[in-house]
């Protein structure tokens, strides 16, 4: 370079500055990602939930934004996520809460030989008024006419990648009895999805006629489908008597419902996963549980020959639910349009 001629490259010092900003940028940057992911396990593994993680999440944002005070920041997010989670950690479920009324019983099982007796099954009657008359009932199902098993998928409105969950069993001439898993709230309480990860509510495994709990729903609005599942008879009675366990073991040793872990669709995939040959367990089909029936669908579970989106609308049941309400053949008359449609394979 020629005496007096001036580079038009950046000191060195410019570009040492710059390159110490990309690099403590790059750092809160993977501080603030770890935070997330540290959340989000804290969530599925631990007692705590969301609210500790945003807690963390807004800590290490303070500590990218308001450098000079990392301390302050740091200390005051530790503590605030290990206050919260302790506190969570160490309440006690309960089963003498002031429930509410369609949660207010919980069933017991009793099995004798091949004669199960579910004591407490809900049967609320469900006007087309919009009344409904509370009545719970003691029903008796013989263990070898169990022949099948629904999965219901009732999307959620705000959106279908979230939903609720039931299962519905067949006992053939004895008829259908549905297992409902929810959050057991009490009067006046209303469900929050982030008290569903804190211990706010306790599990319930509430057992009901077919009728009371799909005509609730449909009086609703919601969406409704009835996925028939393939199933192993013998495996098919292990997998409802392991359902009846748990619902009878809620008596002595009450739990809490989480959001992830023990919810309307883990909890019972917990119990199938014992005896299926392709486990589901925790995994973002029944997390997001909105797309657990597409899983299913994948792995050949479902029983139809259809693809899953012709399986959806033929086993699309709200409609029939409101039409067939008083209908004294209402479980047959429900699932008349799937088979019609070939949603079922032939026998």
């Amino acid at each position: 370079m020629a005496e007096g001629e001036q580079s038009d490259a950046p000191p060195t010092g410019e570009w040492r500055g710059k390159l110490a900003v990309a690099l403590r940028f790059a750092a809160w940057t993977l501080i603030a990602v770890a935070g997330v992911i540290a959340a989000i396990l804290l969530t599925v593994f631990g007692v705590g939930s969301l609210i500790p993680g945003f807690v963390v999440g807004g800590g290490l944002f303070g500590l990218v934004v308001f450098r000079r005070r990392l301390a302050w920041y740091f200390g005051g997010a530790v503590a605030l996520c290990l206050f919260v989670i302790g506190w969570r950690s160490n309440l006690t479920p309960r089963n003498d809460r002031d429930w509410k009324e369609e949660l207010a019983v919980l069933p017991r099982v009793s099995v004798e030989e091949d004669t199960v007796t579910v004591e407490g099954v809900r049967h609320f009657d469900r006007r087309a008024d919009g009344r409904s008359i509370p009545n719970w009932e003691t029903r008796t199902y013989r263990l070898r006419q169990l022949e099948g098993v629904d999965m219901i998928l009732e999307p959620f409105e705000e959106s279908d990648l979230m939903a609720h969950t039931m299962l519905t069993f067949d006992f053939g001439a004895d008829g259908w009895l549905l297992l409902t898993i929810e959050a057991r709230m009490s009067r006046g309480e209303e469900y929050n999805a982030i008290l569903g990860g804190l211990n706010q509510y306790e599990l319930i495994y509430v057992f009901a006629d077919e009728r009371d709990a799909l005509i609730s729903r449909a009086d609703q609005g919601h969406e409704l489908y009835a996925f028939p599942i393939k199933a192993d008879s013998l495996k098919l009675r292990a997998f409802f008597l392991s359902l009846c366990a748990t619902a009878n073991n809620l008596h002595v040793q009450p739990r809490f419902y989480h959001i992830i872990r023990d919810n309307c669709t883990t909890a019972w995939i917990h119990h199938s996963d014992h005896l299926a040959a392709r486990p589901v367990g925790l995994r973002l089909e029944s997390v997001l549980n909105g797309r657990i029936a597409r899983l299913l669908h994948r792995n050949g579970v479902i029983e139809t020959r259809l693809s899953y989106s012709e399986a959806k609308e033929s086993f699309r049941i709200d409609d029939d639910v409101l039409r067939y309400r008083e209908a004294d053949d209402f479980s047959e008359a429900i699932r008349r349009g799937g088979r019609s449609k070939g949603g079922r394979n032939d026998s």
